[in-house]
């Protein structure tokens, strides 16, 4: 187990005043399984009128409304974790959801030869879930290449694999289609790790009864360095803050994560 200090940050900045604003926000730990949140505060500016809900997978939510016009808009979440990952999350729901492919993880025709050259084999065949799992993350990271800016919130895993590189979105969406190709259930999560400074995604399969975290991005398994914000079929699921306004001005987003063991 350990305890983890985290601060969430994210500011946006409008190049010209913006009015009857409503926001969703998705950027809140809540207590899990493998967690416990035994601090938190949640600092909203503008700060007008909001209130808090849970969305069809269990995700803490804050739905708010600014009607008067700002230039900027933040939201802050500080607090403490208590996080222990040798705990399991053994929650059997919405299997079937997290079986079936989405707009943002369906299979390409170049994805399922692919697969077919490494992994249409009796030795995968015969493998658990949970090796398969492994096999999955150990290729995409050796395919795959980590480049900022390559893709978009709306990028697929088709499009990311076909161009071999992306962000941790995509490399979560990917492992994701991979995985529930071969029948494993998988999910999206979105959260926070120690040393990102960003906000980050990977990936969870249900295997005997259990929920286990792979982290294709780093090629690591989900470990006590991980807190864990929110779930999903995919990104659509998880995002951290959507919103819509009146006014013509561009935005700017800045988020700043920091997550250190104290």
């Amino acid at each position: 187990m350990k305890t983890l200090r985290f601060d969430y940050d994210l500011q946006i900045i409008f190049s010209s005043p913006v009015w009857e604003h409503y926001f969703t926000l998705k950027c809140f730990p809540k207590t899990r399984p493998r967690q416990e949140i035994v601090q938190r505060e949640i600092i909203v500016t503008p700060d007008d009128h909001y209130q808090m809900s849970e969305d069809g997978f269990g995700n803490e939510s804050l739905y708010g409304h600014y009607e008067k016009e700002h230039t900027r808009f933040g939201v802050r979440v500080k607090g403490i974790a208590r996080v222990d990952w040798a705990v399991y999350d053994t929650d059997p729901s919405r299997l079937l959801l997290y079986r079936m492919p989405t707009s943002l993880t369906k299979m390409s025709k170049e994805m399922e030869e692919f697969a077919d050259e490494q992994w249409g084999n009796l030795r995968f065949f015969r493998m658990g879930k949970m090796n398969k799992a492994h096999e999955i993350m150990d290729t995409l990271y050796n395919v795959f290449q980590y480049e900022s800016g390559s893709t978009g919130i709306s990028t697929t895993a088709a499009q990311a694999f076909a161009q071999k590189k992306g962000v941790c979105q995509d490399y979560a969406h990917i492992m994701l289609a991979f995985c529930r190709h071969y029948g494993i259930p998988a999910r999206y999560v979105a959260g926070m790790m120690i040393g990102e400074g960003y906000s980050h995604a990977w990936v969870e399969i249900y295997s005997n009864g259990r929920w286990y975290g792979f982290d294709p991005t780093n090629h690591l398994l989900i470990d006590s360095n991980y807190i864990m914000i929110g779930v999903g079929r995919d990104y659509q699921d998880c995002v951290l803050n959507k919103g819509r306004f009146y006014g013509t001005g561009e935005q700017l987003q800045k988020i700043h994560v920091n997550v250190e063991e104290i």
